[in-house]
């Protein structure tokens, strides 16, 4: 994932600015930070929704993991079992019970490596969303955490040196670089405008489709309900003829 801009907001911040300048920078790097978790929040969301799609060339991958699934959950079922037993046997059957217990809890460890292993071909291959998403989640935390170790302070006021001309060039040499960096960073925000303008198009159409979707299902689910309603017997209640008032002598 892209943290250009959290890490090209710090350099700024870090650069030498005037006192009015101070709330821009600071503001800067937030704007930028909100923008690079709203970048990982999408990445995930794609992760999610749009899951591998086996081929036959990677079927074979996915069926060795449901495989390594069910075989992993029977040898659970079986130790659970004579764990169970254990609990309710009597003295003489317990040294057998707890032999068996340690055969199987190897059984079970058994599974969970071949488990294991067909998560890593799957991950290999780029077909394991679940690997993928916590390799994501993995990824954002480590750059979180060398951005918090190496966070700069934003530079102290900056003033323009008077006096030799050494200290002017001095204020000049800080300022041209300044600018440079300034430059530099506007191209940058200008080159990822028109990804940005793609992005925004891509979830609203999505987004649409979805609401599409959604009203579909929902008449859909009211035309088939309609029918049920139409078929059900009314019941209308008639008064008895032979049933005199209360009123009749």
């Amino acid at each position: 994932m892209d943290e250009t801009p959290i890490q090209t907001a710090k350099a700024l911040a870090a650069l030498p600015m005037a006192a009015e300048e101070q709330a821009f920078a600071l503001q800067a790097v937030q704007l930028a930070n909100h923008e690079v978790d709203i970048a990982f929040a999408d990445v995930l969301r794609r992760a999610v929704d749009r899951p591998p799609t086996p081929t036959p060339e990677t079927q074979g991958l996915f069926t060795a993991k449901a495989q390594a699934e069910a075989s992993l959950r029977t040898e659970q079922a079986a130790l659970a079992a004579l764990e169970a037993e254990l609990a309710k046997a009597r003295e003489a059957a317990r040294a057998d019970l707890e032999d068996r217990i340690t055969v199987q809890k190897a059984q079970v460890d058994l599974a969970k490596d071949e488990l294991e292993d067909a998560e890593a071909d799957l991950e290999k291959a780029g077909l394991d969303p679940q690997a993928s998403i916590q390799r994501l989640i993995e990824a954002h935390k480590a750059a979180e955490q060398v951005q918090a170790e190496h966070e700069t302070p934003l530079a102290l006021p900056f003033q323009v040196q008077a006096g030799s001309l050494v200290a002017r060039y001095r204020s000049w040499s800080l300022l041209h670089r300044k600018a440079l960096k300034l430059a530099e960073a506007e191209r940058a925000a200008q080159a990822r405008g028109p990804w940005l303008l793609e992005e925004r198009a891509a979830f609203l159409k999505r987004l649409a489709e979805r609401e599409a979707a959604r009203r579909e299902a929902a008449a859909q689910a009211g035309a088939e309900a309609a029918p049920k309603a139409e078929a059900a017997p009314k019941v209308t209640l008639l008064r008895n003829p032979l049933r005199k008032s209360r009123w009749t002598t």
